[in-house]
C-alpha cells in the first residue's frame, strides 16, 4: 500500500473505527482499464443525472407554450457559463493541485491547496455577481433579446444571483473530491440534489394543483433552493474526508496560493471564455436572422439534447483529470500517458452510438420538446451535424481533461481560440448571413471546429511535453 492510500484509509478507520466499506480506486498502480472505469462511471451517472434534470426542465418549460420562455432559457444560459468560467478556473486548478499532491502523497499541502481554493471561490463569486447585476440587460441585447424575451431573461438572471455564494464553494468542493480520486460523493450529492430539482421545477414552473404557476421564476427559485441543498451535503461529506481540515478557514487567504492556484486555473478559465463567449457570439449570429427565435429555440433544444453525449465525455475527461495528476505526482509517466488514451478509448465507446441515434432519430427527439413545426425541423438539422462532431468531442473533451491534471492549461486555450475564433465564428457569419444558409450552414461550422479541436489536440498529448510540467 503506498503512502497516499495510507493516509486516505487511516482517515475512514478514524472516521468510523472500521476499514471503508468502498475500496478506494487505485489510480497509481493496478489495472488501467479498471481504474478509468471506476473513476469516471460515478461521474457519469452524476451527469446523467443532471442531463435529465436539464432536459425536464425544458420539457417543463416547453410547456408553458411559447417560444419566448425556451428562448429566454438559452440566452440566460450563456451568460451564466460566462460567469461560471469564473469559478471552473479555481475549480481547475484545485483538481490538478489537490491530485498532485494526493499522488505524492504529500496531505498537509493537499489540504491547503483545498482551502486556499475555498478562500478563492468566495473572492470569485463576488466578482462574478457584478456582471450579472449590472449588465445583464445590455448583454441580453447584444444577444438579439428583445421584448418578452428580453424581460424573462433578465428577470431569471437576478434571481439566480442570490445563490452565487453558495454555488462556486459547492463547485470547487467538487474539484477537491475529484482531485482526491473519490467521485462517488459527488455522485451522491446530485443524486439527491436533482431530484430535489426536478420535483421543485414541476411544482414552481407549472403550478399544479394549488401551487401558483411561476413559469421561469419558478426555475429560478427552483435553481436557487437546489444550490442551498448541494452545498450544505458538500460541506458535510467534505467534513467527513480526508482533507476535511480545509474547512477551517482560520488560516488567512494566501495570495502566494492564489496565484499558484490561478497559474493553472486562469488559462483553463480563459478557454472556458473563449467557448462560452463564442457561444454567444454564436447566438448573436442566429439572432440576426428573420426568424431568430425559432433558430436559438432549437439551438437550445439541441445543445440540451447533445448534452446526453457530453455526459461519457465529461466522465471520462475527469477520469483523465485524477488518473494524469496522480500519476504524475507519483512519477508515474508513462502510466499517466496510458491512462488518458485509455479514458479516450472508453469515452468512444459510448459516445459514437448516441451519435448514430441522432443522426437517424433527430425528428423525434426534436418532437419530445416542442410542436412548432420551424423549430423541430432547425432542431434535427443541428443533431445530425452535431452527430459527425462527435469523435472531435471525444479527443478534445477528454484529452483536454488529461491536459488538465498534468497542470498545462495553455495549449487547449490557444487551440480554442484557433477554432473557436478563427474558424467556427467567421466561417459562421459567412454561411449563415453571407451566402444565405441560414442556421443549417450555423450547425455545420460547429461540425468542422469540433473536429478540428480534438485533431490538434490529440496532437499534443502524443507529443508528450505536458509530463514536465511543474504545478
Amino acid at each position: 500500500m503506498d503512502s497516499t492510500e495510507k493516509y486516505v484509509e487511516s482517515e475512514l478507520i478514524e472516521k468510523t473505527g472500521t476499514e471503508a466499506e468502498e475500496p478506494v480506486v487505485s489510480i497509481t498502480k493496478g489495472n488501467i482499464r479498471k481504474a478509468v472505469w471506476g473513476l469516471a462511471w460515478p461521474v457519469l451517472v452524476t451527469n446523467i443525472l443532471m442531463t435529465i434534470t436539464g432536459l425536464l426542465n425544458a420539457a417543463f418549460v416547453g410547456r408553458l407554450g411559447y417560444r419566448e420562455a425556451m428562448a429566454a432559457v438559452g440566452l440566460s444560459e450563456q451568460i451564466l457559463m460566462v460567469i461560471f468560467s469564473v469559478v471552473m478556473s479555481v475549480a481547475v486548478g484545485t483538481t490538478a493541485l489537490v491530485a498532485r499532491f494526493t499522488g505524492a502523497g504529500e496531505r498537509q499541502q493537499a489540504e491547503e491547496a483545498a482551502r486556499q481554493s475555498l478562500w478563492l471561490s468566495l473572492c470569485a463569486a463576488a466578482v462574478a455577481m457584478v456582471p450579472l447585476i449590472g449588465l445583464a440587460v445590455p448583454l441580453l441585447r447584444i444577444m438579439g433579446a428583445s421584448g418578452l424575451t428580453l424581460g424573462l431573461s433578465s428577470t431569471y438572471l437576478r434571481i439566480v444571483t442570490v445563490t452565487m455564494p453558495l454555488f462556486f464553494p459547492m463547485i470547487v468542493m467538487g474539484a477537491i473530491f475529484r482531485g482526491l480520486g473519490d467521485t462517488r460523493t459527488p455522485m451522491r450529492i446530485m443524486a439527491w440534489l436533482n431530484v430535489l430539482a426536478v420535483a421543485l421545477d414541476y411544482v414552481l414552473i407549472l403550478g399544479p394543483g394549488p401551487f401558483p404557476r411561476l413559469g421561469l421564476v419558478g426555475a429560478a427559485i427552483s435553481s436557487n433552493i437546489a444550490r442551498i441543498f448541494g452545498f450544505t451535503a458538500s460541506v458535510w461529506y467534505l467534513a467527513r474526508s480526508p482533507l476535511k481540515g480545509c474547512l477551517r478557514l482560520n488560516v488567512a487567504p494566501s495570495w502566494s496560493w492564489f496565484r499558484r492556484i490561478l497559474a493553472i486555473g486562469i488559462p483553463s478559465a480563459f478557454q472556458a471564455f473563449l467557448r462560452t463567449g463564442g457561444s454567444m457570439v454564436f447566438v448573436g449570429i442566429l439572432g440576426r436572422l428573420p426568424d431568430s427565435s425559432a433558430a436559438i429555440a432549437a439551438l437550445t433544444i439541441g445543445l440540451r439534447t447533445e448534452a446526453v453525449s457530453f455526459m461519457p465525455g465529461l466522465a471520462f475527461s475527469a477520469a483523465a483529470t485524477s488518473m494524469v495528476g496522480q500519476n504524475l505526482g507519483a512519477k508515474q509517466p508513462k502510466r499517466a500517458e496510458s491512462s488518458g488514451w485509455q479514458c479516450v478509448r472508453q469515452a468512444l465507446a459510448f459516445m459514437l452510438p448516441i451519435a448514430c441515434a441522432y443522426f437517424f432519430l433527430g425528428p423525434h427527439i426534436a418532437a419530445i420538446f416542442t410542436s412548432d413545426p420551424k423549430v423541430v425541423d432547425l432542431t434535427a438539422s443541428y443533431l445530425r451535424a452535431n452527430a459527425l462532431g462527435q469523435p472531435g468531442l471525444a479527443f478534445g473533451m477528454v484529452l483536454s481533461g488529461a491536459l488538465q491534471g498534468a497542470g498545462e492549461t495553455q495549449i487547449p486555450a490557444w487551440v480554442t481560440l484557433i477554432t473557436m475564433w478563427g474558424v467556427r465564428l467567421p466561417a459562421a457569419h459567412l454561411v449563415t448571413l453571407i451566402l444565405g444558409y441560414g442556421a443549417v450552414g450555423a450547425w455545420w461550422t460547429m461540425t468542422a471546429s469540433s473536429l478540428l479541436y480534438g485533431a490538434i489536440i490529440a496532437a499534443v498529448y502524443k507529443r508528450g511535453k505536458w509530463k514536465t510540467k511543474e504545478v
